[in-house]
């Protein structure tokens, strides 16, 4: 384990809101790329049914044809709301949300690409509406969670400002493309009417990887690697009263007796005044308190090195890090 040095005491006062604090700029980038976003899904929605009934389904009897675009169009549908369920589980378990909106969106770009290059054929046709379904489907669960990723504690309160503009640009971008794709099908063609936006949906993909450098990006929290041991042990923790019988109650199953007892040696010269709880979730634990009562409020060197692993890791960050800056925390991970 890294060295962790001390920080300075910081005021009660620096985890209060700030009434002049800025909206964080690169929220800029996000509404961007949303707008963009809608204006691409809407516009091939709003015109899907019309060219297949006009030109990709011709070849059923025409008392056929509207009935074969609305199984098209549900299908599609379908697909569109089933795979948030995908992009909500990579974002959460493996990519964050950054990497899977941005990876997403390469697939969604491509699907917007089959449909305008393949407007005369069926099977490159519906390959480009199931890879449209994958990439709007997978990044809709992310988009407006990395938005609320971007502010501390400090500017939380502009939130409500972000997310009113947010919604407004959602509405902005599928009211301008209702009002113009069907002008595009009848008066452009279908390859310039399903191209536009492919053209708007790679513009979102850039503006999104222009803030690349700016974004606060939360990891992925890994999967609970105690949770399975212990319900086939059929163990119930009851909630601890306080630290020492938190640590006791974790020993046999988290850590070895030497790194408790040296925990606790370390907690005991650090605590500033009993904890309030401390309870388990997943591989980590979790100690609940007031930035007073918090014992790595003011870290120091923990020796000799414990023989496992032990992270100490600040607010709603739960990875190994040996950085403190606990300015907006009263939630700390211990992963042993």
């Amino acid at each position: 384990m890294k060295d962790l040095a001390e920080p300075e005491p910081l005021s009660a006062t620096s985890v209060s809101p700030d009434p002049h604090a800025p909206i964080p700029k690169q929220i800029r980038y996000i509404i961007g790329n949303e707008g963009c976003e809608r204006f691409s899904f809407y516009g091939m929605r709003n015109i899907l049914t019309v060219f297949l009934v006009s030109s990709l389904l011709l070849y059923l009897p025409e008392a056929d044809r509207a009935r074969g675009a609305k199984d098209v169009f549900h299908t599609f549908v379908i697909g569109v709301y089933f795979f948030p369920l995908l992009g909500g589980w990579l974002a959460d378990r493996f990519f964050g949300k950054y990497n899977t909106i941005f990876w997403l969106s390469l697939v969604y770009c491509l699907g917007q690409a089959c449909l305008a290059m393949f407007v005369t054929n069926r099977t490159g046709f519906y390959i480009g509406l199931g890879l449209i379904a994958l990439g709007s489907g997978g990044i809709k669960p992310c988009v407006a969670a990395f938005v609320g990723d971007q502010f501390d504690q400090t500017n939380k309160h502009r939130a409500k400002v972000v997310f009113d503009a947010f919604y407004w640009i959602i509405n902005f971008g599928s009211f301008f493309a209702s009002l113009f794709m069907p002008l595009f099908l009848r008066h452009l063609g279908p390859a310039v009417a399903f191209g536009v936006p492919g053209v708007l949906m790679f513009i979102s993909t850039a503006i999104l990887w222009a803030g690349r450098k700016k974004y606060v990006m939360i990891p992925p929290a890994p999967e609970p690697s105690h949770a399975s041991a212990l319900a086939s042990a059929g163990t119930e923790r009851a909630p601890p009263t306080s630290l020492a019988m938190s640590l006791s109650a974790t020993a046999v199953i988290q850590a070895a007796p030497n790194d408790i007892a040296r925990m606790m040696s370390a907690t005991e010269a650090m605590a500033q005044e009993p904890l309030v709880s401390m309870e388990a979730e997943g591989d980590c634990s979790i100690i609940r308190g007031t930035r007073s009562a918090n014992p790595f409020y003011r870290p120091r060197k923990i020796s000799p090195p414990m023989s496992r692993n032990v992270c100490f890791t600040c607010c709603n960050a739960p990875k190994c890090d040996s950085r403190f800056d606990c300015r907006a925390a009263s939630l700390w991970y211990i992963r042993f």
